[in-house]
Order: structure tokens, then C-alpha cells, then sequence
């Protein structure tokens, strides 16, 4: 079933703001109420893991952010061609391989596939000119993009991606032109080939990973409870871009990435072994929930501060309120935020983001040029032995030189070892004026030398 909701957004154009479907293949409509559909409204399709495919009618000029985040099974889109403005973060965390942008796309947003780990090829349109930062972050497979010659591409468009932007600069005129004279670099030619175009996890080609088509996986599975080993394993090999789609919510966390392959591998196996493909349920949306609880199992076990279930549930809770926040918001939600939503003190959910929080060494290195590393050590200030309190401490010992023996004598009792005057007098043998009298006049003279 495909299920939308409409909104006017003027006087002739309709904004599509949700969707409530459950089908592999999407397709939305041209028109609604007579009038043309113009806008895709923030998060559409996040977190839909079943969409395959999805077709946008030419009618559509602008996508909100985050419209497929989560869509691990979404390979390939065919995008409008009268787009015009594309919003962050439109297709984070999604399973597309190739990405094909119109003409009249001028400028690619902040993080537009930030965490697209299957993303291997990018075709940008005629009218590209701009391409912000981060909008290849964590595209760990990229090794192709093609582009005019007059592109900006910002330094930090390719932040944890495997090449810089100036590996990927073409010297080429207009990308959908078949002319001899546009160019497709391949991986290899860059790096001195540490780069193949591939990622591998646990020696696994992630980039060479099927994919199961509709239907393929609910036949696996009866075929799998009835004994066959061979479906068994077509079957995990089916759903290791499952397993991948999800360990990128835990990347990030300074945890291998080979450990967590392994894990969610653990979790992928676990709902296998239990699923039952008589209920009238997707194995992803039973598979998924296995994963992620065999990770955090993990995380929970190894993590080197012992944190209560509680704290720990509550911080994913509040993760996941995050992200709510920040699709409806189309920001970074702040604490206060996050405490009014979920009607928890403020006090717990900063305990429990803390909680969660990577633990670092003081020696771990934060900067390094062609020297000494700076580590985190040498960024804590004490704040009892400053270069200040060093300077006071060598001034107010020469100016105690200059007292004599029972003025010091007097001060060092009085402000070091906290008697009183009477104290003081007894230890001395003269009378409390006569003390008082003599701490005054030290206290002048040292004032005097400090000062001086």
C-alpha cells in the first residue's frame, strides 16, 4: 500500500509531506488536487530500509533534507530534470551506487550523501557549479566523478571519502556530452594505487555485494527453515549490505570496523536462525532490530567504563530523539530541546550523553606537523601552576628575604600555619599588641617590595 500526504504550498503547487507506504517499488504522483507536485518535504522516505526504487515526476524543483536517509536498498534514482534546489543531507546513509544529477542542479548541499557507502559514480549535471563541504563524507566507495571544468569543489567536500577533491577535478566540458574529450578517471591512477576502488571489510568486497530481489528473500528463508544450506548462505550474502547499512549508526565511536562487520554479522545470523517466514512481516524490519541489539550487546560488554543499562538505554533513547528533532527541525537539536520532548530532566539526558561518550587517552595525539605530536595532555591547563602563579610565587619569596627573622617568622605562623596573634605571641614570648604591631609593619614593607 502507498500511502501520502498533501499540503498547498501556494496557489499552484502541492508539497508532498508524508508517506506511509510499505512497497519496494515508490511511485509518486504528478498532480493532487489539480495541482502539479513541486516540492518533496524533509525526511519523506527515512528510515523506508524496504524501497527499491522510487520515481519523481519531472514536475518536482525542490527535495528537503534527509528525504531517503536509511533507504539501504535503494540502488539507483532517476532524479527530476526540472530540479533545481537539493537540501543537505537528501540521501545520507542510503544504498545508492550511482548518481546521476540533473542540468539545472547548479549547486550540490552541505553532506547531500554524507555516509553513502555503496556510492561508486557520480554524473553531475551541465549547470553544476558548486559542490559544498561534505557532500561526499563517508562515500568510502566513490571512485568516479564526473563534472564541467568550472566546478567549485569545496576542500572538504570528501571528508573520510578515498580521495581528495583534486583527484577527482576532470578537465572535460559537459558530463552528459558523448564527446572524446570527457574523460573518466578511475581509482588507480590516483594514490600510486593504495586505492582499488573497493572497500574491504573482514576481506569482504563490499562493493561487489549482491543485492536479493523481491520475493528472492522470503523463498531463502522457507527454503533455509526447511534445511538447505546452500539458500542459507545466498541468504547471508543477500543481507550483508544490511549489516553494513547498519554499523554506519555506530561508526564514529572509535570501534573497529571489522568488529563491528563481525558483530552485526553475529545479529544477522541470530534472526535467520529465528525468523519466522510465515508472519506477514519483511525480514528486514525483524533483521535489523536483531543487528543493532547484537551491536550494542557489544559495545556494552567491551566498552572500558562499566556504564548501567539504565544511563545506556537512556542515551539511545535520546539518539533517537535526536534525530527526530533534527529532521522536524532541520538542525542540530539542542539539550534543552531534547529534555522538553522527552519530559526528562535536563541533568539525565546530559549524563546520559556523556555517559555514551567515547573515553580518550591524554595521550592520544591531536595535532602533528612534521614534529613533536601534540597530544591532549598539552591542551589541559592547570590552573594552580600558570606562568602567573609561578611569577607571584618567586616575587612574594624575594620580598620575604628582606624581612627579618622573627617578622617572617610571625607572617609563616600567622598565614602558613593559621594561629592566631595570641598563638603567635606565646610561641614568641611578647605580648599580642607587640605581635600585632610587628605583623602590620611586615605586611607594609612586603606590600612595598612586591610592589616596587
Amino acid at each position: 500500500m502507498q500511502d501520502f500526504t498533501f499540503q498547498q504550498f501556494d496557489s499552484a503547487s502541492i508539497c508532498v509531506t508524508g508517506y506511509r507506504g510499505d512497497e519496494a517499488e515508490v511511485r509518486i504522483p504528478d498532480s493532487f488536487w489539480g495541482m502539479p507536485v513541486c516540492i518533496l518535504a524533509d525526511g519523506l522516505f527515512s528510515g523506508h530500509s524496504e524501497i527499491v526504487s522510487v520515481h519523481i515526476p519531472d514536475t518536482v524543483t525542490e527535495m528537503g533534507e534527509f528525504l531517503f536517509d536509511g533507504c539501504s536498498q535503494l540502488r539507483r534514482i532517476r532524479l527530476p530534470s526540472s530540479l533545481e534546489h537539493l537540501w543537505g543531507r537528501s540521501f545520507v546513509r542510503s544504498g545508492l551506487e550511482e548518481l546521476i544529477l540533473p542540468d539545472r542542479l547548479t549547486t550540490l548541499p552541505p553532506f547531500a550523501c554524507e555516509g553513502c557507502v555503496y556510492l561508486q559514480k557520480v554524473v553531475c549535471g551541465s549547470g553544476m557549479k558548486r559542490i559544498l563541504n561534505g557532500a561526499f563524507a563517508g562515500c568510502s566507495s566513490l571512485t568516479e566523478l564526473i563534472h564541467g571544468p568550472n566546478v567549485e569543489i569545496s576542500p572538504t567536500a570528501f571528508q573520510a571519502a578515498r580521495a581528495c577533491p583534486a583527484q577527482f577535478r576532470l578537465a572535460s566540458c559537459t558530463p552528459r556530452m558523448k564527446s572524446q574529450n570527457r574523460e573518466i578517471l578511475p581509482a588507480e591512477r590516483f594514490l600510486g594505487g593504495i586505492m582499488q576502488g573497493k572497500v574491504e571489510i573482514c576481506g569482504v568486497n563490499t562493493s561487489r555485494l549482491r543485492t536479493l530481489k523481491p520475493g528472492e528473500s522470503e523463498e531463502l528463508l522457507r527454503k533455509c527453515k526447511a534445511g538447505d544450506k546452500a539458500a542459507r548462505e545466498k541468504l547471508i550474502e543477500g543481507n550483508l549490505r544490511l549489516v553494513l547499512s547498519v554499523i554506519q549508526r555506530f561508526m564514529g565511536r572509535g570501534e573497529n570496523p571489522d568488529d563491528l562487520f563481525q558483530v552485526g554479522c553475529i545479529g544477522l545470523l541470530k534472526a535467520i536462525q529465528n525468523f519466522n517466514p510465515d508472519l506477514d512481516v519483511k525480514f528486514s524490519t525483524y533483521g535489523v532490530p536483531m543487528i543493532i541489539g547484537e551491536i550494542r550487546r557489544y559495545l556494552r560488554d567491551s566498552s572500558p567504563l562499566r556504564v548501567s543499562r539504565s544511563i545506556r538505554d537512556l542515551a539511545y533513547q535520546i539518539l533517537q530523539c535526536k534525530e527526530r528533532l533534527q529532521v522536524r527541525l532541520g538542525r542540530d537539536a539542542t539539550l534543552e530541546e531534547i529534555s522538553k520532548e522527552m519530559d526528562v530532566p535536563l541533568s539525565a539526558v546530559s549524563e546520559a550523553m556523556d555517559a555514551i561518550s567515547t573515553p580518550i587517552s591524554l595521550y592520544d595525539p591531536v595535532h602533528n606537523d612534521a614534529g613533536d605530536p601534540l597530544t591532549v595532555m598539552d591542551q589541559i591547563r592547570d590552573p594552580k601552576n600558570t606562568d602567573e602563579r609561578w611569577i607571584e610565587e618567586l616575587t612574594l619569596h624575594d620580598a620575604m628575604t628582606s624581612l627579618g627573622n622573627r617578622e617572617r617568622n610571625i607572617l609563616t605562623m600567622r598565614y602558613y600555619d593559621g594561629k592566631t596573634q595570641m598563638e603567635v605571641a606565646n610561641v614568641i614570648g611578647i605580648s599580642q599588641a607587640q605581635v600585632s604591631r610587628l605583623e602590620k609593619s611586615a605586611l607594609k614593607r612586603l606590600r612595598k617590595a612586591v610592589v616596587s
